[in-house]
This record gives C-alpha cells, sequence and structure tokens, in this order.
C-alpha cells in the first residue's frame, strides 16, 4: 500500500547561480499556491518539504554508498542543463521515496482532485505517461510519482541507474525523464503506468505538445501567475493535476527573486 504521504522539494535555484539576493529558500507565491491546493485536496495526508541538507543527511544517514556519487554531481558549461544542484535534487527523490513511500510532486504542479482513488491502483511504483508514444525518450516524467517504502523498482533499477548514469553531464539524463524512462521500461512488471490526461494535460514539449502555448502555461511559466483554478478544474475535468513545467532551473526569471 502507498502511504498518504506527499514529498515535494525546494531550493531556489536561481540565488545558487548568482541571480537572485541570496535567499534560497524563498518560495514564490505561485508554487506556495500549488502546494496549500495539495494540502487542501488531501487534508489526511502527510505533507514533507525537502531541502538539500536534509536530502543529503538522508543519503548519509541511510544510503552511504551513494554519498560521493551525491556529492559528486558537478556542473559545466551550461549550468542550467548540467548542474550538480538538479541532479542532487532529482536523485534525493526515489530514496526518501524508497525510505518513506508516497507521492512525489513538483512544486509547479495545479492539484485538481483527491488521489486518495490512486493509491490503490499502484503496488510498487507508479508514474504517468507524457503524451501517446510508450516508447518516446522522455514518455515517464519524474514529476509525479508514488512509490511503497522499500520499492523494488527502485532498489533494482533506479539504484543501478544512478550508479551508471553518475558521470553523464546532462541532468535529464542522468538523473530525470530520460533515465526514468528507459529503465520504467526494462522493470515494467514493477511499474504502474497512469495515462497521459491524469497529470500531463499541459505538456512541456514546443512541437505537438499538448496544450504547450495554453495561457495557462504562459502566464505560469513567464510571469509566475497562477491560473485561475475552477477553470482549470474545468478545462481539464479528466485530470488529477497539471504540471506546467515552468523550467524554473533553466531560465533566471524575475518572479523567481524575492
Amino acid at each position: 500500500m502507498i502511504p498518504k504521504i506527499i514529498h515535494q522539494s525546494w531550493t531556489n535555484w536561481i540565488s545558487h547561480h548568482g541571480g537572485g539576493k541570496g535567499n534560497s529558500t524563498y518560495y514564490p507565491p505561485i508554487f506556495r499556491g500549488f502546494t496549500e491546493l495539495l494540502k487542501e485536496y488531501h487534508p489526511t495526508w502527510e505533507h514533507k518539504m525537502w531541502n538539500g541538507e536534509e536530502e543529503r543527511e538522508l543519503i548519509k544517514e541511510d544510503y552511504a554508498w551513494f554519498l560521493p556519487i551525491y556529492d559528486g554531481y558537478g556542473s559545466c558549461h551550461r549550468p542550467q542543463f548540467e548542474s550538480g544542484l538538479v541532479k542532487r535534487a532529482d536523485a534525493s527523490r526515489f530514496f526518501y521515496l524508497h525510505k518513506y513511500g508516497g507521492l512525489y510532486y513538483d512544486v509547479d504542479t495545479e492539484c485538481l482532485k483527491p488521489h486518495d482513488n490512486l493509491l490503490e491502483q499502484v503496488v510498487d511504483f507508479g508514474v504517468g505517461q507524457r503524451g501517446d508514444d510508450y516508447n518516446s525518450p522522455a514518455a515517464f516524467p519524474n514529476s509525479a510519482m508514488f512509490a511503497r517504502p522499500g520499492s523494488l523498482f527502485i532498489e533494482k533499477y533506479i539504484f543501478k541507474a544512478l550508479e551508471n548514469t553518475k558521470d553523464v553531464a546532462c541532468v535529464v539524463d542522468a538523473t530525470g525523464p530520460t533515465m526514468l524512462s528507459h529503465v520504467a521500461r526494462k522493470g515494467s512488471e514493477y511499474v504502474k503506468v497512469f495515462p497521459w490526461e491524469h497529470f500531463y494535460a499541459v505538456d512541456w514539449e514546443k512541437e505537438n505538445g499538448r496544450n504547450h502555448n495554453s495561457k495557462e502555461r504562459v502566464a505560469a511559466t513567464n510571469e509566475g501567475i497562477a491560473p485561475d483554478h475552477e477553470e482549470t478544474k474545468k478545462r481539464f475535468p479528466s485530470s488529477y493535476s497539471v504540471t506546467y513545467c515552468t523550467s524554473s532551473w533553466i531560465e533566471p526569471k524575475a518572479w523567481l527573486r524575492e
């Protein structure tokens, strides 16, 4: 059984790359509102917001074999795509999901309805599919994931993959959607795949992406403005949430500053 725990993580990327005012804990209002919606729809669930220090401590205490890799993540000539900060945040998700179980959600996700009925559909690990192509390189984003404590999929596939990709430069290939999608297909017997409309009715792809240029995503990405919640629910009646893929880790947008 998947426990009723929601995990999220936040460290302000822009402050760590010289674009902010040094406050790495500043949490933009749009994300704060999305987090409150998650809590409102899940009043009996535990909510945990992780930061980098807590994530490292968890790995140090319970997964010490991974600590040299975690500490060794670095950035290269394109920090937005090769950022050690982002790799550490990406990788950490799998460790706290393995330790505690629950649901992980990116902070740029607008919850639209309770998720309780989804928990009983996941035996070991669950993801949502983005788009119609099961075999696309990034078919399964790492922005919404379910796991039971001690997930065998994470143990047998993810942990091994993170060891194998420790020297891969690009974030999405090393710790992100491309890595996850590849191993999810290899370990498919452990993975529940939810249809695209559950979590990814708005797509980050510029070409052929559903609702990529929707007014909701454009406002959220460019200006940090949250969409009208009731309108969003009407527009996406089959969705449990919408992930806006604001790419806050790629571009130093002004609304990320305090």
